[in-house]
């Protein structure tokens, strides 16, 4: 079945910001909006806030506006079978939200909805580093930790929907010599290293974290990033042990799906901190030979659009029964 029309919004609702794209079938991004998502206080003044934000993007690229065929939101929290309803929402104060009927309702065209880290999957399969691949894993790193996998075009979605929530793996540690097994994303993520940086801080030891502290916002992930560059050991010690964990749940991810690729999307692959280098050879150390000599560990080639260039892939995916994205894919070159 051919698209009936050549471009497809697509929203990245991500926990700090959401970011809008309008893109061509071919991946192009027309025009682009972002903005911090934000608290949700309730159903309708975030969907308001979204659709608002949405109109932006078409007040924009308005001479495209009739040609929109479809509409694709990244999400956090699980989404249903149909990828109409997120289940289980990570909005605070809400149960299962019929998002892309509420979007249809509004916007007057198709619009489905799926999990931030399998469309940003989706994002670099057809259009990024992963083009020409046939399986891909997509590591996201930001707020939280995600992991969306691809195997001959289809996101693994699993059983309940709830594949690839890496976030959640346990990881054990030794502290004060107790054993304790926090979760990947209290030690990896944006928040965990902010929140292990705190830790440190109340130890006393000398870092310009202490000035850094003093910001409006206190310690966020960015601050510690900002902090190593600039060659504070205590700052560089406490990414070099995030990149350590995430290497070891890389490599049991590696052992696990045996992919082609592994793309790794977040600052933490782009910072000149050598933090990707580090994640891959813990990864290889660790992941099966076999499958370790296989695998290609990369950046993102999309940077901070990755989830909305992948909502808007899966809203091409859904229109179009998948053909129009695997003939894309056909044409390969990674």
């Amino acid at each position: 079945m051919k698209v009936a029309g050549g471009y497809y919004l697509g929203v990245d609702m991500g926990a700090t910001n959401t970011r809008v794209v309008l893109i061509e079938s071919q991946g192009t991004v027309l025009a682009r909006k972002s903005r911090p998502t934000g608290n949700w206080k309730g159903t309708d003044q975030g969907f308001k806030e979204l659709i608002d934000h949405c109109k932006l993007v078409t007040d924009e690229a308005a001479q495209y506006l009739s040609n929109i065929s479809a509409f694709g939101l990244g999400c956090p929290g699980i989404v249903d079978d149909k990828r109409k309803v997120i289940k289980g929402t990570t909005i605070p104060g809400q149960g299962d939200l019929p998002l892309a009927s509420m979007v249809e309702d509004e916007l007057g065209m198709p619009a489905y909805v799926e999990n931030d880290a399998n469309v940003a999957a989706l994002a670099e399969y057809h259009f990024g580093a992963g083009k020409g691949a046939e399986s891909l894993v997509c590591i996201t790193l930001g707020t939280g930790i995600g992991c969306g996998i691809v195997l001959g075009g289809e996101i693994v979605r699993g059983a309940s929907f709830a594949a690839g929530e890496v976030g959640a793996w346990r990881i054990a540690i030794i502290k004060d010599g107790n054993q304790e097994t926090p979760n990947l994303e209290a030690l990896a993520s944006g928040l965990g290293i902010a929140e292990q940086a705190a830790r440190i801080l109340k130890s006393g030891k000398p870092t310009m974290l202490v000035n850094l502290a003093r910001r409006p916002g206190g310690i966020a992930g960015k601050t510690v990033y900002e902090a190593a560059l600039q060659g504070d050991k205590v700052a560089r010690q406490v990414l070099d042990d995030a990149a350590c964990y995430l290497g070891l749940m890389l490599g049991n991810v590696i052992s696990l799906v045996n992919p082609e690729m592994v793309v790794l999307s977040s600052g933490m692959a782009q910072e000149n901190l050598g933090l990707l280098e580090k994640i891959g050879t813990v990864a290889r150390q660790v992941a099966f030979p076999t499958a370790s000599s296989a695998v290609r560990i990369v950046p993102s080639r999309l940077g901070d659009d990755v989830g909305a260039i992948g909502a808007a892939a899966l809203a091409i995916a859904c229109v179009s029964s998948g053909e129009e994205l695997r003939a894309l894919q056909n044409e390969g070159g990674a």
